[in-house]
């Protein structure tokens, strides 16, 4: 039998390294479309907001997971 540290490569049992990962990639993502705000502004601007909501998602239901355990 293995315990979850040999299948999760030694990351705790939360995923908190894909939860940096997105939220990384997510502002990776809101920063590049700060550039293009000046040549697509609706398209950049919904970018924009949609990078934000999912960097609160993922934070706020890191919270509710580490608080359910």
């Amino acid at each position: 039998m293995t315990n979850s540290s040999d299948v999760d490569g030694g990351y705790s049992a939360d995923g908190l390294a894909g939860r940096i990962a997105a939220v990384l990639a997510a502002l990776v993502s809101a920063v590049v479309n700060v550039a293009f705000l000046a040549a697509f502004p609706v398209g950049s601007s919904l970018m924009v907001l949609l990078d934000i909501v999912v960097i609160w998602a993922v934070i706020v239901r890191g919270r509710e997971m580490k608080s359910d355990y």
